[in-house]
């Protein structure tokens, strides 16, 4: 890596300033992009370092509104185009794609970042119009088909191979083995959300890994980043019971929250290292994950060889479609 200096109180702006003549010409693609959030504060470095063209996607033009408006007065020259997409939908998602894919004035993408999340506790899984657990449905399948779909706008980058930044959490930890997303109504399974978060969580760095081994050899770099703990919109529908629960199963892990949250622009920090870094597109960091700006290690089971394979057999018979 570059910046062995870098670490958990780096911010985005820092980042960018770094690597800005590595900024300079990208089209980015960013989930989930509301300026309460991380994906909102990587569009602001980005447009800070003079990126070319921002492609901003949430579930409404409203939710990107803040982060459009922040964009175009930081750097007016930046080309930012709205994207509606809602990762719970997979209708709505492939219709985010083809407007996408037949966007002449979008010839390439040179990242895209996978954002957007969401975290929930209580008694019940959520299920989404297609009938998927909602976690597994926005954090991971929605992105996995965007993606998917997005491969040749990606391919055809010439910023020296495309990179695909997948966001994910040290409660990847919490994940059972199991990639099947079961029908609590129909099977004797407990639901458990902290491990349903955990199996979605621990499917993004499973699924970079996967990217890297399957596409690195096209020039496709995919890595997967924890921001760390940023307090963002993500657990709004917790309540204290749910948190002081996910401490608990936590310090059970190992994990330990930190009295002090990051900021917004550092919990981007890490986003922007993985999109922009030149030091790790090469093969031997294809497929790694960061946490506080540095290469870091995961759960055994989520290095474990076999898993992209079981995560891709499980994905594809869920969509009835083979990965791009």
């Amino acid at each position: 890596m570059s910046t062995p200096e870098f670490n958990d109180e780096t911010t985005g702006d820092e980042v960018v300033a770094r690597f800005k003549e590595h900024v300079l010409g990208l089209t980015v693609l960013i989930t989930g992009v509301a300026h309460t959030g991380i994906g909102g504060a990587t569009a602001i470095a980005l447009a800070r370092g003079g990126v070319k063209t921002l492609i901003l996607a949430a579930r409404s033009e409203e939710r990107a509104a803040e982060t459009i408006e922040a964009v175009k007065r930081i750097n007016p020259a930046v080309t930012v185009l709205f994207l509606s997409l809602d990762l719970a939908s997979l209708s709505s998602v492939r219709a985010a794609a083809e407007q996408i894919l037949a966007n002449p004035t979008v010839p390439s993408i040179d990242v895209l970042i996978n954002n957007a999340g969401v975290c929930y506790a209580g008694d019940a899984p959520r299920l989404t119009a297609d009938g998927l657990e909602e976690m597994w449905a926005v954090c991971h399948v929605g992105h996995w088909l965007l993606t998917s779909l997005l491969m040749p706008k990606l391919l055809s980058s010439g910023s020296g191979g495309a990179r695909v930044i997948n966001l994910t959490s040290a409660a990847h930890s919490w994940w059972d083995g199991s990639f099947e997303d079961y029908n609590y109504a129909q099977t004797s399974t407990k639901w458990d959300g902290n491990a349903a978060y955990g199996r979605a969580k621990a499917a993004n760095i499973v699924f970079s890994k996967g990217l890297a081994a399957k596409y690195g050899a096209q020039g496709i770099f995919s890595f997967s980043v924890n921001p760390g703990w940023v307090l963002t919109e993500l657990s709004r529908h917790w309540s204290s019971e749910d948190f002081a629960r996910a401490v608990e199963d936590a310090a059970k892990i190992g994990m330990v929250y930190s009295s002090t949250p990051k900021s917004l622009e550092q919990g981007c920090a890490t986003t922007l290292v993985a999109a922009l870094d030149p030091g790790i597109a090469q093969p031997g960091f294809n497929g790694a994950y960061f946490d506080d700006c540095q290469e870091a290690k995961t759960s055994a089971m989520t290095e474990d060889p076999a898993a992209a394979g079981k995560l891709w057999e499980v994905t594809e018979k869920l969509l009835g479609a083979k990965f791009m």
